[in-house]
């Protein structure tokens, strides 16, 4: 480039000095060099008319041709506009390609855009969510998909949680709905939907099947155990059979135990109602519980102390909450060294509550605590069993938790003890305004080791 204006300098000089020179014989030297400028730059001024014209149209693929100065300017242009268009051309192909492939995918995808209108879909949407091409483009989706759900994902965040849903195709089919932003213009949403029916179905027979052989084997057990009981009191002759008597009966109720988390699993699971709205006397619920852990720790030297708000209530199902708040109790009492300080502390305000059970022992290592919620996990088996564990309390626990709202969190670090933590919205909390102090020193029902014990293994 720095050729080109050189060249031209040199040009207008010779021009300028040509004219001065041819000027100065007939004694107009400086009107013809002033005339000779003028003329040149009339010549740029022309040339940029004809590039503000061709920048304005475009309607022709070629550009204005000139030469000097302005032909490398407009060879420069006419060079990016080839570039541009080959450019374009295999952005145009790679997006036909991409769309292509979408609407090859089995999974239902939709493109929104600022204002959640239809911009375009694959073919598996046309099946899944019912969207026709020549009427929902253009379309807001929330008048297609009317799911409150939806709705609230669209116009939060886009978090990308899952939402299931029935389709508007077909209500006999479940699907399985996400929504994402996409990186280059965050305000535009993309919808994936997969097709879950199959899934689900296999889910739902699943919890069916462990529901109804839990509830098929109550009833042998339980004759079993009765049995039992009768030959372990029975005055037998030979004491060879006082250990596997009562090894069998170890087991049996270990058994039972395991069928009964079972169906509270399965019950859990299949209930899709929500929580009643019966008011539960969390203090006096705690107090009962804390009295059977006291009986329960008799054996072990466990000191167990308990502090609870008597204003604070819960809006819920006292069975389900007895259920949760035990497991973490006794949890507390079966999983630690004897001698072990366990603490159970209820506390919050209209906004909130929490209840948390938290101990000295000997800690979770930090691997184990994302699974422990999962089913039959134990951080220590061989500790777990011997202590007649089923695998299935924290499970039991996180799912009463999300009937409510609630968020289960767990603190461990080894040789510092554990903290349990059961966190409730608002929206699951009855305070009494009148009355904020802490509830008194409860009278702890005194309960034989062997009563407790069993109540532990039936919660």
């Amino acid at each position: 480039m720095l050729k080109v204006w050189l060249k031209e300098i040199a040009c207008v000089a010779i021009l300028g000095l040509a004219a001065f020179v041819a000027g100065t014989f007939l004694g107009l030297g400086l009107v013809f060099l002033s005339a000779t400028l003028v003329l040149y730059l009339a010549w740029h001024l022309f040339n940029l008319i004809l590039l503000q014209s061709w920048l304005s149209s475009r309607r022709s693929f070629r550009l204005p041709v000139s030469f000097g100065v302005w032909e490398s300017v407009f060879d420069g242009l006419q060079a990016v506009q080839l570039r541009n268009r080959r450019r374009k051309r295999r952005l145009v192909r790679t997006i036909s390609e991409l769309r292509n492939a979408a609407s090859q995918l089995p999974d239902a995808v939709v493109g929104l855009d600022e204002a959640n209108r239809i911009e375009w879909f694959n073919y598996a949407a046309e099946k899944y969510l019912g969207l026709k091409p020549k009427q929902d483009r253009g379309r807001e989706i929330t008048k297609i998909i009317r799911d409150p759900n939806l709705q609230d994902e669209l116009e939060g965040s886009g978090s990308g949680k899952t939402l299931e849903l029935p389709s508007p195709a077909n209500s006999a089919w479940i699907l399985s709905l996400q929504v994402t932003r996409t990186r280059s213009k965050p305000s535009r949403r993309l919808i994936a939907a997969q097709n879950i029916t199959s899934f689900y179905r296999l889910e739902e027979a699943r919890r069916n099947f462990i529901a109804d052989v839990s509830h098929e084997l109550r009833t042998p057990l339980t004759v079993f155990r009765g049995y039992l009981e009768a030959l372990q009191d029975a005055d037998l002759r030979s004491t060879n059979w006082d250990r596997p008597l009562s090894e069998m009966g170890k087991q049996a109720e270990r058994m039972q135990g395991l069928v009964e988390d079972l169906l509270t699993v399965s019950r859990l699971e299949m209930s899709e109602d929500k929580p009643p709205e019966d008011i539960v006397e969390v203090a006096d619920l705690l107090a009962d519980i804390c009295g059977e852990a006291k009986a329960l720790a008799k054996k072990t030297n466990h000191e167990i102390v308990m502090t609870a708000k008597a204003s604070l209530r819960l809006r819920g199902d006292r069975r389900e909450l007895r259920s949760a708040f035990s497991n973490l109790v006794f949890n507390a009492v079966n999983h630690t060294p004897n001698g072990t300080r366990v603490a159970l502390c209820w506390d919050g305000d209209g906004e909130g509550a929490s209840f948390t059970v938290s101990d000295n022992g000997m800690g979770i290592a930090a691997r184990h605590l994302p699974h422990l919620t999962d089913r039959f996990y134990r951080a220590e088996a061989s500790r777990s069993r011997s202590k007649g564990g089923t695998g299935l309390g924290l499970t039991i626990v996180k799912q009463v938790l999300d009937r409510y709202g609630a968020e289960l969190r767990i603190e461990s670090k080894p040789g510092r003890g554990s903290r349990f933590s059961c966190i409730f919205p608002g929206t699951a909390v009855d305070a009494q305004a009148e009355d904020d102090a802490e509830a008194p020193e409860v009278e702890l029902p005194e309960l034989e080791p062997d009563l407790a014990r069993r109540r532990a293994a039936s919660t």
